[in-house]
């Protein structure tokens, strides 16, 4: 019997054909995906492994003590305190420009420091506690507290300050500490991680600059567990900061003293050295200026003021005189 030709199959037969040919296409398909499966879980195991460590586990660093300086007999010429500062959490706050507003009122703060506050906020992320003030005394942290219902995403801690308590009477010699800046992140000579920290302070001037790899300390980090969002789970791991050295001058603050008040308001320089080894006792330029103005940072027409005075209030004499 001739058997039937292409056009003859009966449907039947067709459609098995077809339905052949999809589940050997559909085997195919999942063979190709198994395969990659298998590729990725044993080859590639490691690889995936580290990078799914790297977006679920954060290194946060610990910021050390910066170390102290003293005189040649143990007098605390620049130290550290606590002091109570404010923090905003974005996602808490809700409006921010309201909150600030409601602040304001306890913690005086102009429309164009509101404005600044907003965009320092923004760029972090939006469940990250960023400082907006620092060095509130303790009647604007109690009125805080009283005013929480109308300031969300608000809360107080301590941080700490670097204090001058001979005030002018060191300026020039010891210096004082700022902000870390744009540039000094762009340091090539200079890239210690703790530059990265928000509102850290380096040595600007004077032996706070000169001594400020020693006196900063080495940071410390802790690895913590974070979900997708990039909130902490859990504190994995912890290495502890190293803080700074403190140093002891060869100066004397009473002699330092006695300088200061022998040139009084003169527009001169002193210094007193032991003849028998070559300390330095003392060291004054006159006329001098408050460092604790610039630690927390100041007004720019009241930098300018200091930068811009007939008197050069600025200049170390002894050293630029």
């Amino acid at each position: 019997m001739k058997a039937p030709s292409k056009g003859q199959l009966k449907p039947g037969i067709l459609l098995h054909r077809r339905a052949f040919l999809l589940a050997g296409g559909q085997a195919a398909v999942l063979a190709a995906i198994g395969a990659r499966l298998g590729y990725l879980q044993i080859a590639e195991s490691e690889t995936l492994v580290g990078l799914a460590d790297k977006n679920r586990i954060n290194v946060r660093l610990i910021v050390p003590t910066r170390g102290i300086l003293t005189d040649r007999n143990g007098k605390i010429l620049a130290r550290n305190e606590k002091n109570y500062r404010v923090l905003i959490v974005r996602e808490e706050a809700g409006d921010i420009r309201a909150v600030l507003e409601s602040l304001s009122r306890i913690v005086p703060m102009t429309p164009e420091d509101r404005l600044a506050k907003i965009a320092e906020v923004n760029k972090h992320r939006e469940f990250v506690p960023v400082v907006i003030a620092e060095d509130i005394d303790w009647q604007q942290v109690a009125a805080i507290a009283a005013n929480s219902p109308a300031l969300q995403g608000i809360s107080t801690d301590f941080g700490s300050e670097r204090r001058y308590p001979f005030g002018k009477e060191f300026a020039h010699l010891l210096g004082y500490v700022a902000r870390v800046s744009p540039e000094d992140m762009e340091n090539p000579d200079d890239q210690d991680a703790l530059l990265q920290v928000p509102n850290f302070r380096i040595g600007r001037t004077g032996l706070e600059r000169g001594l400020d790899r020693r006196l900063r300390g080495t940071a410390g980090n802790k690895k913590i567990e974070v979900n997708a969002h990039g909130r902490m789970v859990r504190v994995l791991s912890r290495s502890g900061a190293q803080n700074g050295q403190n140093i002891q001058l060869t100066v004397d603050q009473e002699l330092q003293r006695f300088a200061v008040r022998r040139l009084a308001d003169q527009t001169a320089s002193a210094v007193l050295l032991d003849v028998e080894t070559g300390d330095i006792l003392a060291i004054v330029s006159s006329p001098s200026f408050d460092p604790n103005e610039f630690v927390m940072g100041m007004s720019k027409s009241r930098y300018e003021e200091l930068v811009n005075n007939k008197r050069s209030l600025l200049v170390n004499r002894p050293l630029n005189g």
